[in-house]
């Protein structure tokens, strides 16, 4: 946050899958967390009850009835299923168990899919890729995307620029804002090779 202006940022080294959870997640702080004051906030440091709602709130937003979805389908392993349901609704792997433990704990009584949530929530299949290239499903989800946008920022200084040519703290301020997308650029060129 800086003033009233919230910036989400979403690192995109993440597979997608964990960008759109996390989206919706800073959508919470966005539009409901009144708490969130702070210069910058982690959530990966900061796992308080504000942000648990905004987990639950991301997960309500992803997940239609993930439980009815989870038993249509014809396969016979628990794993391949979870990651079928990774694929439909674009959600990381623990968040579907926990949304599939919550349905079969709290609306189904449904015992033994719970056992096998605890069972495998510790558990994440080794190479996601290939579990979802050998299921025939889109792999890019749970690759890194490696975008890098600032939100349209460099063609808003370069109107301004346009606009108020005189003005030399609008060059300074381009020419930085070209430094640091550059340094960005190259940080996750080192991150996908």
């Amino acid at each position: 946050t800086k003033g009233n202006i919230k910036i989400p940022v979403i690192n995109t080294a993440q597979p997608r899958v964990y960008q759109y959870f996390v989206a919706w997640h800073e959508i919470y702080h966005l539009f409901y967390d009144l708490s969130l004051r702070d210069e910058t906030h982690n959530i990966a440091v900061d796992m308080d009850l504000n942000e648990r709602k905004a987990d639950y709130f991301a997960a309500k937003m992803i997940f239609g009835n993930v439980y009815d979805y989870y038993y249509s389908l014809d396969d016979e392993d628990f794993i391949d299923r979870v990651i079928k349901c990774m694929d439909v609704y674009k959600a990381p792997y623990k968040a579907v168990l926990i949304e599939l433990f919550e349905e079969a704990v709290t609306k189904y009584n449904d015992l033994d899919l719970k056992e096998k949530i605890l069972e495998h929530f510790d558990n994440k299949p080794e190479n996601l890729v290939q579990k979802f290239i050998d299921l025939e499903l889109d792999a890019e989800l749970v690759k890194p995307s490696y975008v890098v946008s600032l939100g349209g920022l460099e063609k808003k200084i370069q109107s301004v620029m346009k606009e108020n040519p005189d003005v030399s703290h609008h060059k300074d301020n381009y020419q930085f804002l070209l430094t640091l997308k550059n340094k960005i650029k190259k940080g996750v060129e080192g991150l996908a090779k």
